[in-house]
């Protein structure tokens, strides 16, 4: 099953996954400080078409197991990326599906102190993950 949502505010975002669980996923789905709680829920998805943004969220493992590729389409996404792994304090390692897919110049990780690439599965070696050199936090 399919979801599209154009940037949706979390809470529609809650309520549209909790009623159908769906494999792919069409707008921007954001992890932050205060949307924790979804995570749980979007475990099954499998394919994302739009973008990912993990900003100054509380987690520590984000394992997306299931989730096969994301492809940008800014009909679906404001930013210029495919996947935003930004400012967690906490964050030690991304776990996406063994044949997970995304094109490299559609990545932008920083800000993650403890986030290493070999902490990033599979290929994390393959993903810059920018410096923290004049971080003001």
């Amino acid at each position: 099953m399919a979801c599209r949502m154009r940037l949706p505010i979390q809470s529609e975002f809650e309520e549209e996954f909790r009623k159908r669980p769906c494999v792919h996923f069409f707008g921007h789905l954001r992890f932050s400080e205060e949307a924790n709680y979804i995570y749980d829920i979007v475990q099954k998805l499998e394919r994302i078409t739009g973008c990912i943004t993990i900003i100054n969220s509380n987690l520590v493992n984000a394992n997306f197991s299931n989730l096969r590729e994301i492809i940008h389409d800014e009909n679906f996404c404001d930013v210029d990326y495919a996947l935003r792994i930004i400012g967690n304090m906490k964050l030690k390692s991304v776990t996406f599906h063994p044949k997970f897919k995304v094109r490299l110049d559609k990545v932008f990780i920083s800000v993650n102190p403890r986030l290493k690439q070999d902490r990033i599965s599979p290929g994390g070696k393959k993903f810059y993950l920018g410096s923290l050199k004049g971080f003001c936090h």
